[in-house]
């Protein structure tokens, strides 16, 4: 039998919504699931970490450049909150993608490495110069 409407309203159930007042993403974060609110992701930084490509490589694994929900996000993981159809602010990507795919491709090479010696080691002239990010 089915409670009564009286009932019902003197016993309400417990709300399953999320707690975000605006609409929430979900994205995994180094294989964990992060919650957030869209409302609150901020811009992006306006560095360019091409200027320093071993604060690059440091960045791309764990940052605090950009927190969200309190929470830092690595570069690597920022088109989840930009790029179209996942995040909020969807023209930004549209400025950062390519210098993200730019920060990319360097880290991920960097990563190839033991350490950031080897890796300057790898892209240094004769001279020991370390080739610039051009």
């Amino acid at each position: 039998m089915l409670p009564s409407a009286s009932w019902s309203a003197q016993h309400p159930i417990p709300s399953l919504a999320s707690p975000f007042t605006h609409i929430g993403g979900i994205v995994l974060l180094n294989g964990e699931k992060f919650e957030y609110d869209k409302a609150l992701v901020p811009e992006p930084p306006t560095i360019h970490l091409s200027q320093d490509i071993d604060w690059l490589c440091k960045e791309w694994e764990s940052s605090n450049l950009l927190c969200v929900g309190g929470h830092g996000i690595p570069v690597k993981h920022w088109g989840e909150f930009y790029k179209r159809g996942k995040g909020v602010k969807n023209t930004v990507w549209d400025a950062l993608r390519v210098e993200w795919g730019n920060w990319k491709f360097i880290a991920e090479e960097c990563q190839h490495y033991p350490d950031t010696a080897s890796f300057w080691c790898a892209f240094s002239g004769g001279n020991g110069k370390r080739f610039s990010y051009q």
